[in-house]
């Protein structure tokens, strides 16, 4: 069985003195395979599945002439290739031509490490894009090592492979529209993937959205229109900010859950239609449910599998890879070159609350290569105010007191405001209870 950790890697060099960058790729687990362009003694090279090429240009000396062989050699590999290359070669039209025909993709030295890992871990994912098309789009809503991160990508990887209904939870800006769309790519749905915002379709109009209607059905009605539903035939639909679907149209979608039938505005007919269904919220619909403001059957006709997304602040251990990511894939579009971040901008990204998430990393970061002028992007670069940055262990405590209180809330209205009732489903008494009430405000 192939071991899908196996990471090759071919890296050519004019002279022998890369032997940093190939330490160091192999503490990243690269299995490194070194060619010597200069030398004449090397045995040919075999290029595995998934390979990827990297060529250091540093020592390379015009004076040999040797391009011509390295042509040869990366035309025969039919892999993805990088560069990497001292900025004062690219004044050269041999090694700009070179670049521009031979090469995926170049970057300039001075490259930092993690640089470096970034550029050969999206390099992969491309590789093994062209091989697995489903992988792409997977690893790139994926990107990092944490373990919140791996638990995620099991749980995508288990509910593609079965036809239920999904319900994906998560803060704003934690990317659950595109884990929905890695589902279904991941299936085996023929059909499209049709995403609907709950939330910016006027209630007077989203059950002749969701549904469709009939030519005549209502003022303006001039011709027959599937819904989003019928559109939907054979594949997935996304029902995204499920929670603020209005609660009057929510009998509707149940109704459609449980017979797999819909009857479009204006007509007496039913259609049978086949479509897997994916809900997503930043809503807390249990919460929702004891407000009475979402179905509970519904809920739970829904909430077959549950994916949670994590928020981006508890995610560590990724801040670093991602923000490499946007800050390369930035800089291209931009065309500018930047040797990485600053040490103090690195360290305020890890300790930024990111209430946005992912969505705001990449905003911010894109707005740091357009505004920065020098090699290095700075803190101010990422218009972060210094009052939203706090240690860890605060946020932690803020988190705990935002939970207990989120907890004492919900807790009361189950119960109608009865502080006996609560107390007992708490665990508490109620002279504790009552103590917690006046330390989070909540006069009774």
């Amino acid at each position: 069985m192939k071991n899908k950790f196996f990471k090759p890697l071919i890296f050519i060099r004019f002279r022998k003195e890369s032997e940093p960058i190939i330490t160091y790729l192999k503490h990243l687990k690269w299995h490194v395979v070194t060619f010597d362009l200069n030398s004449h003694a090397d045995s040919p090279v075999s290029f595995h599945t998934g390979s990827i090429g990297l060529v250091d240009f540093s020592e390379y000396d015009p004076q040999l002439d040797n391009l011509d062989r390295l042509k040869a050699f990366i035309t025969a590999s039919k892999i993805k290739w990088l560069a990497l290359v001292p900025s004062a070669l690219l004044e050269q039209l041999s090694i700009k031509s070179l670049l521009r025909n031979y090469f995926d993709d170049y970057h300039l030295f001075p490259l930092t490490q993690m640089q470096l890992s970034n550029m050969l871990e999206q390099a992969k994912i491309m590789s093994s894009a062209c091989d697995h098309p489903d992988n792409l789009i997977f690893d790139r809503v994926l990107l990092g090592h944490s373990r919140l991160i791996n638990d995620l990508k099991q749980a995508i990887k288990k509910a593609s492979s079965v036809d239920c209904t999904v319900l994906i939870t998560g803060e704003t800006g934690t990317g659950k529209e595109l884990v929905a769309r890695a589902l279904h790519e991941m299936s085996d749905l023929s059909g499209p993937f049709i995403a609907v915002n709950c939330g910016g379709i006027a209630n007077s109009l989203i059950q002749a959205e969701l549904f469709g209607y009939e030519k005549g059905a209502f003022t303006g009605a001039n011709q027959q229109k599937k819904g989003f539903i019928e559109a939907a035939d054979n594949g997935t639909l996304l029902l995204d900010e499920i929670g603020e679907l209005a609660f009057e149209q929510q009998a509707n979608l149940l109704r459609f859950l449980q017979e797999g039938t819909i009857q479009r505005v204006g007509s007496v007919d039913t259609v049978k239609v086949r479509v897997r269904v994916i809900a997503a919220t930043n809503v807390d619909l249990e919460r929702a449910m004891y407000r009475e403001r979402f179905r509970a059957d519904l809920f739970y006709r829904l909430n077959v599998l549950e994916i949670k997304i994590p928020p981006l602040r508890d995610r560590q251990q990724d801040i670093e890879l991602l923000a490499y990511y946007f800050l390369n894939k930035f800089s291209a579009e931009h065309h500018k070159q930047f040797s990485g971040f600053s040490s103090d901008c690195l360290a305020m990204m890890k300790s930024y609350a990111w209430h946005g998430n992912i969505r705001e990393m990449m905003n911010r970061i894109q707005r740091a290569v357009i505004m920065c002028d020098g090699e290095e992007l700075q803190s101010d670069d990422l218009g972060i105010e210094l009052t939203d940055t706090k240690p860890r262990t605060q946020r932690l405590k803020a988190i705990k007191e935002e939970t207990e209180r989120r907890a004492i809330i919900d807790a009361l209205e189950r119960d109608e405001g009865n502080v006996s009732k609560a107390s007992n489903h708490l665990g508490i008494s109620r002279a504790m209870l009552y103590r917690l009430m006046n330390k989070h405000g909540l006069g009774h």
